[in-house]
């Protein structure tokens, strides 16, 4: 039974110590020529810039030379020379937010009556500004010289990824608030 579990023991640190070393020797000379995801790889929905329909499921790669974005069976790359800015902003909304509180109907019962418990039960509306989406915009040269742009959208902040495919551009902090 010692022996099992030992067997067992070694298979598993085999696994996670040995197996992972072999593999990123493998990978070492395809991430070097750029054929593997070497930063990124983020899904997100397309908003404008490319041939496929707003709303469409995108995912972007970012490469050590290009920028891929797949889309609906296609497969659109930039590279990365060609790059001109990567820049993250947010959509953000107000939302109300309708509050009541037992405290506030228990306090104006308390000082009022009835009809200062029932002023204290009156909901309360606030509105709160919060982010809807982030965005993020990539400027670039196209081939034939003139400036474009693609842009995807994602519920999760794309910070990581605008500085993945343009680290020495605008920093990704530098939100640009676009009020719906």
């Amino acid at each position: 039974m010692i022996i099992v579990m030992l067997i067992i023991l070694m298979l598993v640190l085999w696994f996670f110590l040995v197996a992972p070393k072999r593999k990123e020797k493998k990978m070492a000379p395809k991430i070097a020529a750029g054929e593997v995801p070497a930063a990124q790889n983020t899904k997100t929905r397309h908003v404008v810039g490319l041939p496929v329909p707003e709303g469409a499921p995108c995912f972007v790669q970012v490469y050590t030379n290009r920028v891929a974005f797949l889309s609906a069976s296609k497969r659109f790359e930039v590279p990365v020379s060609r790059i001109t800015e990567a820049t993250m902003y947010t959509d953000t909304e107000m939302r109300q937010h309708i509050q009541s509180s037992l405290f506030q109907t228990m306090l104006g019962g308390a000082a009022f009556g009835g009809a200062g418990a029932v002023v204290g039960a009156m909901p309360h509306s606030k509105y709160k500004r919060e982010i809807a989406k982030y965005n993020l915009m990539v400027s670039f040269k196209a081939k034939d010289g003139s400036d474009s742009a693609i842009v995807v959208t994602c519920d999760d902040s794309l910070k990581d990824l605008a500085k993945a495919i343009h680290p020495e551009g605008n920093e990704p902090g530098d939100d640009r608030v676009v009020e719906l």
